[in-house]
């Protein structure tokens, strides 16, 4: 629709034609003395309540939303009084256009935005001076801190400090405030390894410690809870320097510091833990059993045996043919011949038992080698353990194999548990003794329980209870 409009309100001003859309508001897109040149979404018939308002000087009925529908921008609530004020005390020809109207509300938010920076610059402002000269930031809990801050800036300067220069101070202020009150708690709650056990148990106070896990455990988490959420934390690998832990873990000692930091970025605790890994265990070697010296002396015993036997049987007829010898003597000669025949075969008779014990004795001796060989080869492969419970602990009696010697033994029970079972190293010792004997005493185990016994990864007794 396309409209002529006249301006009546200011007949001193000249209008010219428009083209305006009629949609409930004009809206208005062209060039007209005394308005904004500027694209505005405006009410006419909330500009006219304005101008009325100026006509009666009376706008305390005045309302943020007709400003807003007369086409004012940038208004602040607080000052709504201050608006009522000027357009009441504004005539009629000067509140007849939005361009008109914005002027005096910028007008009065520019004194009250004055008004508030000389209050400020006074000392002693309220909360309500800072908001009025819109600077941000400032409470009823800083107000103070804020007003020393703004009153020692002023002084610096010598002359009032601009709106700028006041919202510089407070920033500042504020940051101080803000590192004051940041806290200086640098401590844990508690820390806890993915691994074996700390050394002695956690205490807050406590910053040294240590633990050891096994050879297979190649990474390890130490886990730490801040005492404060506001602390940092950050952890180091080795005794000095700043080499970041990744949680690998190497043989032997490894020195970890978690080192907290709290919010006031000065107070720092560290809290070192030394995690030992045990080097691994070589592989048992197996017994050397010579076989072949076995069957060497199975053979020289058996020829032994067999060279007696035939020895024997040389000596019976012998002692045969002596007695063959004696009787045709005693019937060939006189008695007195007889009798110095069988003297001689007397001789020769114990001549011939004597040697046969001799070669007796040779084969008892190769047979008693060979056994004493199978008893030692036994014993280089043995394992006996005994056990002798009482009321409250379980004796062990061990003999372990001679080869064991100077190896690390380690005794382990075996728990059922819910989801399965859980193997737990009650003691370790070195066997110390060429015989392999030793002793220890335990907890009672219970029954179900399963007592094995390991050197190395070697499982050399396994019993349940």
């Amino acid at each position: 629709m396309t409209l002529q409009l006249t301006n009546t309100t200011s007949p001193s001003k000249t209008s010219k034609l428009a083209t305006v859309v009629l949609t409930g508001f004009l809206t208005i897109s062209l060039s007209v003395v005394g308005l904004s040149s500027a694209s505005a979404i405006v009410d006419p018939a909330a500009i006219t309540i304005i101008s009325n308002y100026a006509d009666t000087d009376d706008a305390g009925a005045m309302l943020l939303t007709e400003l807003t529908a007369a086409g004012v921008t940038g208004l602040v609530e607080a000052n709504l009084g201050a608006y009522k004020t000027a357009i009441s005390d504004a005539d009629l020809a000067g509140t007849d256009t939005t361009d008109e109207i914005q002027a005096i509300i910028d007008g009065v938010d520019a004194a009250v935005i004055a008004d508030g920076i000389t209050a400020i610059n006074a000392g002693g402002a309220a909360t309500t001076d800072y908001a009025a000269a819109t600077i941000t930031g400032v409470t009823a809990g800083n107000l103070v801190a804020i007003n020393i801050a703004v009153a020692a800036a002023r002084t610096a300067k010598t002359t009032d400090l601009t709106g700028a220069e006041i919202q510089t101070a407070v920033t500042a202020e504020i940051a101080v405030l803000a590192a004051a009150a940041a806290s200086s708690n640098a401590s844990l709650s508690a820390l806890s390894l993915g691994s074996g056990t700390l050394s002695p148990a956690f205490a807050t106070g406590t910053f040294v410690y240590t633990a050891s896990v096994g050879n297979g455990t190649t990474t390890l988490t130490v886990t730490p809870t801040k005492s404060d959420a506001t602390a940092s934390v950050v952890q180091y690998l080795g005794a000095t320097g700043t080499t970041a832990f990744t949680g690998a873990i190497a043989v032997g000692a490894n020195v970890i510091r978690t080192r907290i930091t709290a919010a006031d970025n000065s107070t720092i605790l560290t809290y070192t833990v030394t995690v030992t890994r045990v080097e691994a265990t070589p592989a048992p070697s197996e017994p050397t059993i010579d076989y072949a010296a076995i069957a060497a002396a199975q053979a020289a015993a058996k020829a032994a045996a067999d060279k007696a036997a035939a020895d024997k049987l040389l000596a019976d007829k012998a002692a045969a043919d002596a007695k063959a010898a004696a009787d045709k003597l005693a019937a060939d000669k006189s008695i007195a011949d007889a009798k110095a025949a069988a003297e001689a075969l007397a001789a020769a008779a114990v001549k011939a038992a004597e040697e046969k014990l001799a070669q007796d004795k040779a084969v008892a001796a190769e047979q008693a080698a060979v056994a004493a060989v199978r008893a030692a080869a036994a014993k280089a492969v043995a394992n006996t353990v005994k056990l002798v419970s009482s009321a409250t602990r379980t004796r062990i009696s061990l003999d372990l194999a001679d080869v064991y010697y100077g190896r690390i033994a380690y005794v382990q029970v075996v728990t059922k548990t819910k989801t399965g079972t859980r193997t737990t190293t009650l003691d370790f010792f070195v066997v110390d003794r060429e015989d392999g004997k030793a002793n220890i005493s335990i907890k009672k185990l219970l029954k179900g329980q399963k007592l094995q016994i390991r050197i190395g990864k070697t499982l050399v007794f396994n019993k349940t209870i």
